[in-house]
């Protein structure tokens, strides 16, 4: 549940309904969470840009806007699009090309062909096999070509369910005619 709250309750991360608003909250469902946030402050700071800019804007803010550690207030957009992801049973995969790299939203469990039949059905029906790597491999090794060498690559065919985060190269016989 998303709770809206004026600028200076969300930075101080205090409101006095919000343990109130949780426990109803949790009496109707156990799972379910509050995800606090300002409306008023996500737009102002995404209008911004910029990390720079939203960090410069952020620290010229009055100390209300402060956390007592003086760390400053930070977006709750993060938050928000993470609850969502959850409570919809969502996990996202990304492509990679020369020129572009892609994020793909799909539901958790979702079997290599039917994610890639989410970036064109051809994916699906003439499917061969996915490559795959995660983008925590990517960080530490740094290039897609060290993943390659540090033998970090997989290959998973029909059956693999994709997993949050993946990087995956679809491999497929797709010849634009009908189904053999």
């Amino acid at each position: 549940t998303f709770c809206n709250m004026s600028e200076a309750d969300y930075s101080k991360k205090k409101n006095k309904f919000l343990t109130k608003i949780q426990e109803w909250i949790t009496a109707r469902n156990e799972n379910a969470h509050i995800v606090p946030y300002s409306a008023k402050l996500e737009a102002t700071l995404l209008e911004l840009g910029s990390t720079e800019a939203r960090d410069a804007y952020l620290s010229e803010l009055p100390s209300k806007y402060k956390l007592p550690d003086g760390s400053v207030v930070e977006l709750a957009l993060d938050k928000i699009i993470k609850t969502g992801y959850k409570a919809l049973n969502l996990c996202h995969f990304f492509t990679c090309g020369a020129d572009e790299v892609r994020c793909w939203t799909v539901r958790k469990y979702t079997k290599a062909p039917d994610a890639g039949a989410v970036i064109h059905s051809d994916f699906r029906d003439y499917f061969i096999c996915a490559e795959v790597y995660t983008y925590k491999d990517l960080k530490k090794l740094g290039s897609e070509a060290e993943v390659k060498a540090a033998g970090k690559v997989r290959t998973e065919g029909k059956n693999y369910v994709v997993e949050d985060g993946d990087i995956i190269f679809f491999k497929n016989n797709s010849r634009g005619g009908k189904k053999k």
